[in-house]
């Protein structure tokens, strides 16, 4: 009878624990579960910031021939993409323009995840994160990296990479854009139109050319292979060519300036100013404006490095690391009464 008791003991007993057990089973899952829907939020969250600004990189730096800085809106493509201004190759090269893709999806994707409604607590690692471009013939790869640290009822999780691909690629326009800059500037001003329509037409793109303003034009590369936003990607730069240049038709002089460029040094992280609109620099370029002091000027540059106040002439802004280098300033200087001088200035920031 006392071993009947005894093994009915033992049984609850197991009993019990075997409950137990697939208790403390039945909760790790659900916390498993629990977690893992929480990171999936936070990571479809910051993949629907970061994805939109790769597309928009790729699209919005085609229609600025790649000049693309980390603040540009998508709504409002306003740079000035000289590839070739008077005589001078002044394009980007291929690996400027990853950068500057890089850079406006970095600061875009950031900026919207600041702006976070995800009810879930996590934080990011903005120091150490980076982004990577590369490309196909077909499509555009964006690698972030980004450590993201996920807390849940004292629980840590962590995300590290995320990717987008957009079916798009920059790297056959910019060829042809580069194959027609080479040609203009080797026959300029005797330019064979003929023969830059078949370089775009024998990579199947076709090339329209618009009036930009009165020395300059926009050569626009359609691809119709690849779409994005509903549209053939499109591919703008700018050129000046020498053919109708003359600056004797704006002040009667005989011969244009043969002055050289004025240098600047800049140092980075170091806040940098100069203004353009003093005498000393307006006597370098263009005598003529000093001439007539009544004169209203109105400058406007071609660099994505700052944006000059077109008023005051003035240039500030504070270098970052990766615009170490010589950089060729463009600079447009107009008066008044419509006439328009172009110089440059090397700014060599260090």
């Amino acid at each position: 009878m006392r071993r009947a008791q005894i093994s009915v003991f033992i049984l609850t007993g197991l009993m019990i624990l075997l409950a137990v057990g697939i208790f403390v089973i039945m909760q790790k899952q659900y916390t498993i579960s629990e977690q893992s829907a929480n990171q999936k939020a936070v990571e479809q969250y910051i993949q629907s910031c970061f994805e939109p600004t790769a597309y928009d990189a790729v699209y919005l730096a085609g229609l600025q021939g790649g000049y693309l800085q980390s603040e540009d809106s998508i709504d409002n493509p306003a740079r000035e993409q000289y590839y070739y201004y008077y005589y001078k190759d002044i394009s980007p090269n291929l690996t400027s323009i990853y950068e500057n893709m890089q850079r406006y999806s970095m600061n875009h994707t950031l900026k919207c995840i600041s702006s976070s409604a995800v009810l879930y607590n996590f934080s990011i690692d903005e120091d150490s994160a980076s982004l990577d471009v590369s490309s196909s013939e077909t499509e555009t790869l964006f690698t972030l990296h980004l450590p993201v640290t996920i807390t849940e009822q004292n629980h840590v999780l962590t995300l590290n990479t995320f990717t987008a691909t957009v079916p798009a690629s920059l790297e056959k326009q910019y060829a042809i854009a580069r194959q027609i800059t080479d040609t203009i500037a080797a026959s300029d001003p005797l330019v064979c139109m003929t023969c830059l329509q078949e370089i775009a037409e024998s990579q199947n793109v076709f090339l329209s050319i618009a009036e930009y303003e009165e020395l300059s034009e926009d050569y626009i590369l359609t691809d119709p292979s690849m779409i994005l936003y509903d549209a053939p990607v499109v591919f703008i730069f700018k050129i000046h060519p020498a053919e109708d240049y003359d600056i004797s038709a704006y002040f009667e002089k005989e011969s244009p300036l043969t002055l050289g460029p004025l240098t600047y040094n800049a140092t980075i992280g170091e806040k940098f100013s100069l203004n353009v609109n003093t005498e000393e620099f307006l006597q370098h370029v263009v005598p003529q404006f000093i001439a007539e002091p009544e004169y209203n000027l109105t400058f406007a540059d071609f660099t994505p490095l700052f944006d000059i106040n077109p008023v005051l002439g003035t240039i500030t802004f504070t270098p970052a690391e990766e615009q170490k280098g010589t950089h060729s300033i463009l600079l447009k200087i107009e008066d008044n009464h419509g006439n328009v001088e172009y110089t440059t200035l090397e700014l060599v920031i260090a």
